[in-house]
């Protein structure tokens, strides 16, 4: 029997990369996580109405160091492979 959704554990992966050379990486798991997505679910839906949908945000749980800082050009790649790979390019504003 396949265990449900809000149980499951997803291995997360982030890597920035600068000039094609990694400059961060790290790793971590949503079983590291204080709460089960069934009750941050639960939490969001209780006094409040989505008819479109809504999107949660948990966060990652991976942190570069404190004297870490992004710039214009670097990649960051987030990939869980239970879920997918998103890809994103810093840019100036």
């Amino acid at each position: 029997e396949e265990e449900p959704r809000e149980h499951r554990e997803f291995s997360i992966r982030m890597r920035m990369t600068r000039s094609g050379q990694s400059v961060f990486e790290g790793e971590t798991s949503t079983a590291r996580m204080k709460r089960r997505f069934g009750d941050l679910i639960g939490y969001l839906m209780r006094d409040n109405l989505f008819p479109d949908g809504a999107f949660l945000l948990t966060g990652t749980g991976i942190i570069p160091p404190d004297d870490f800082t992004l710039a214009p050009g670097d990649q960051i790649e987030m990939d869980s492979p239970e879920i997918g790979l998103l890809k994103n390019e810093v840019v100036r504003g």
